[in-house]
């Protein structure tokens, strides 16, 4: 058995024990023109994944609309939070907008 003649072994995986030939072959496909061509037209199902991935912006609740916030929060206390958000079955959003109710109920 003669030993190949290995392009780079650094390579990722089975492509660094590939030869020059072999390498060539596998990475062909890469190399044509025009692959747009072989595409089809969306499904519906496929259409409405793109729609879904492409909204952006705020989300529709039932009290009106939604904004992002940036939050600076000690280590310790995020912890703590997204220990108990876990522990009610919540997500930390959802036991952040809780708590912000509560403590505006107190104040008036």
């Amino acid at each position: 058995m003669s030993k190949k003649d290995v392009v780079d072994p650094i390579l990722p995986g089975r492509y660094g024990r590939m030869s020059a030939a072999e390498l060539d072959r596998e990475v062909a496909m890469f190399d044509r023109e025009f692959i747009i061509d072989e595409f089809k037209p969306l499904t519906p199902k496929m259409r409405a994944q793109l729609a879904r991935a492409k909204r952006k912006g705020t989300k529709k609740s039932a009290a009106g609309h939604q904004r992002r916030v940036m939050l600076t929060i000690d280590k310790e206390l995020l912890r703590r939070a997204d220990e108990a958000a876990k522990h009610r079955g919540l997500t930390r959003s959802a036991l952040f907008v809780q708590s912000l109710e509560a403590a505006l109920r107190k104040t008036g």
